[in-house]
């Protein structure tokens, strides 16, 4: 989130409307993402290693 937040920053900062719509897109997706890997690690189930290690 905190890598985000830097480049949602950084767009504002240093790129004109066209650019700004295509990183928001990015930054977007990837907090898609994170969302999604987020659900699917907490619906995991784990299980013990069975000996011998």
């Amino acid at each position: 989130m905190a890598a985000m937040e830097v480049m949602l920053d950084c767009v504002n900062k240093y790129s004109d409307a066209t650019e700004t719509d295509a990183y928001l897109k990015a930054i977007r997706e990837i907090g898609d993402q994170i969302g999604s890997d987020t659900i699917k690690l907490s619906s995991t189930k784990y299980t013990l290693i069975p000996e011998p290690y």
